[in-house]
């Protein structure tokens, strides 16, 4: 796939330095984006569904989103991070 060449946008992370960094990394999520409300307030309020049963999508379908969509694009998301953190 040409999104995810030439190296992983996970090249030169490891999981020891994210672990370290976890309470930074959070404190900068938590003061630059809206709270889980916020957000959920705000695609109510767009008539976006906010669940993945709300467009017909299985439980097992979303589990499979999740493990893969990370790797769909070369962008460092939390999603791409989270097989690092055992989550």
């Amino acid at each position: 796939m040409k999104a995810n060449t030439p190296a992983t946008v996970t090249q030169g992370i490891s999981p020891g330095d994210l672990k370290k960094n976890w309470g930074e990394i959070r404190r900068i999520i938590n003061d630059g984006l809206p709270s889980d409300e916020e957000l959920s307030a705000m695609m109510n309020a767009a008539g976006a569904a906010t669940k993945p049963s709300e467009v017909d999508v299985s439980p097992e379908l979303t589990e499979l989103g999740l493990k893969y969509s990370a790797f769909m694009r070369r962008r460092l998301t939390l999603l791409r991070l989270r097989p690092m953190l055992n989550f």
